[in-house]
């Protein structure tokens, strides 16, 4: 039962202070914004009647205009900094009676903002940009004219957008206190107009500051309701893996089950258990392996050695059958041959290949010299040999900074990428060469293979 209560505790508190915090933003920006789009329809209509009167009807008004203009100048001017929304609205609706008389057409215009201020307070949309559909027109010789309102609505929207961070940031002034006197607004209209109009940018900070609180209990209230559906899915995933044991761990007094705010937790906890016992015995069995693994190779060693031993034995056994006659014979041998391929054996030197990796052999050096970077190596009679590039820090540096006229006809390069960094050219692996037409040339398959060091 106190698990329950405890989910339940989690789940409301959140959910409850998620609602209120959402309530109260609604209600502060709707009453923001039906304060400001009032003022701004009334002053909006007041500076038309104003236009109208000194410019259009030359100070000429019927008797019922001036009536109707009289009230409503009267009622504009009990605007004050201290005016609550109850008592604007008061002066609102007096202000359109007084439209009554005489104003007909003016009228139908002031209720048109109305009308638009009060669908944006039933659908919670506040935005100010749909008032300029709506706009005062002069009848000037036959052409109809807008009177414009943009600056205006500007400004009003500037101090709504104004009034909403007060009342964010827990300021206790009156929605009003944002706004001079109205006279005051009057005669400093330019100036007000002036003032810089809020951005969209501007609008996406402010909200972004109101909404923290509310993104924060949104979190933590997914974050219970997310924790309470893992809990039950985990507890049944348990359950439908252990079947009938999930009950016999359950109840097992050794690891106090009734402690535990999550039940499955208890059954975790067993598994746990047995299987750090399962572990231990493991490792013990695996220890042991180890150990006679490791015995079983030192024996193999020692017999290997052994089996060395007697072979070394038998060798030397047959040495010593051997005659002293046979020693001598077959070591004058293997002298007399290895002085035969020396004297067959025959070395030039050279300098850089031609273009298609052939080494002239009238230029042919038989002692090595300063700029010679390639040595063949053949047997006399033979018209086949080895080619060798020779390692010289003399010459090194050279070959590889002209590596396409020196190297490449004749070589292949193991890591031409290392070119940048290198100061030494290392022969891996001769290539192959063959004597044509006075020319010893390089078989394009067997290059001498040479690296960047």
């Amino acid at each position: 039962m106190k698990k329950w209560v405890l989910f339940i505790a989690i789940l409301f508190i959140p959910y409850q202070a998620f609602l209120q915090e959402m309530a109260n933003g609604l209600t502060n920006k709707s009453q923001s914004f039906e304060y400001w789009a009032k003022r701004y329809n009334l002053e909006y209509t007041r500076k038309f009647l104003d236009s109208y009167k000194n410019n259009f009807s030359n100070g000429k008004l019927n008797n019922l205009e001036k009536a109707g203009y009289k009230k409503f100048i009267s009622e504009y001017s009990k605007l004050n900094d201290q005016l609550s929304l109850e008592d604007l609205n008061e002066i609102y609706d007096n202000a359109a009676k007084s439209l009554s008389n005489g104003w007909g057409k003016t009228l139908k215009t002031f209720k048109s903002i109305d009308a638009i201020i009060a669908q944006n307070l039933q659908q919670n949309t506040f935005n100010f940009d749909a008032l300029k559909a709506i706009k005062y027109k002069y009848k000037i010789k036959n052409t109809v004219k807008d009177f414009s309102n943009n600056e205006l609505l500007k400004r009003y929207q500037s101090k709504y957008f104004k009034s909403i961070g007060n009342l964010k940031n827990g300021s206790s002034k009156n929605t009003s206190t944002e706004n001079h006197s109205v006279n005051h607004e009057s005669q400093n209209t330019p100036d007000l107009e002036r003032r810089e109009s809020p951005t969209e940018n501007d609008f996406r900070e402010e909200g972004k500051k109101s909404s923290f609180w509310r993104y924060l209990i949104l979190a933590i209230l997914f974050f219970a309701i997310g924790g309470f559906v893992v809990y039950f899915i985990s507890q049944n995933k348990i359950k439908g893996i252990l079947y009938e044991e999930y009950e016999k761990y359950k109840s097992d007094s050794k690891y106090q089950f009734r402690d535990d705010i999550f039940p499955f937790i208890t059954v975790i906890r067993r598994l746990k258990g047995r299987k750090n016992e399962y572990k231990s015995l493991l490792n013990e069995k695996k220890i042991r392996i180890e150990n006679l693994i490791r015995e079983n190779n030192k024996q193999k060693n020692q017999i290997k050695d052994y089996i060395i031993k007697i072979e070394s034995l038998e060798n030397q056994v047959q040495n010593l059958q051997q005659t002293d006659k046979a020693d001598v014979i077959g070591q004058n041998k293997q002298s007399l041959e290895s002085k035969n391929l020396e004297a067959q054996k025959k070395v030039l030197y050279f300098s850089i290949p031609t273009n298609d990796g052939c080494f002239i052999a009238k230029y042919a050096k038989s002692v090595f010299e300063p700029r010679r970077f390639f040595r063949i190596e053949y047997t006399e009679g033979e018209n086949v040999g080895k080619l060798f590039y020779i390692s010289d820090p003399g010459h090194d540096g050279e070959a590889i900074n002209n590596y396409d006229d020196f190297l490449e006809p004749s070589c292949e390069i193991l890591n031409l990428n290392n070119r940048e960094y290198a100061n030494k050219v290392v022969c891996e692996e001769p290539g192959e060469v063959f004597l044509s037409d006075g020319k010893w040339c390089v078989k394009k398959d067997k290059l001498v293979k040479v690296k960047f060091i």
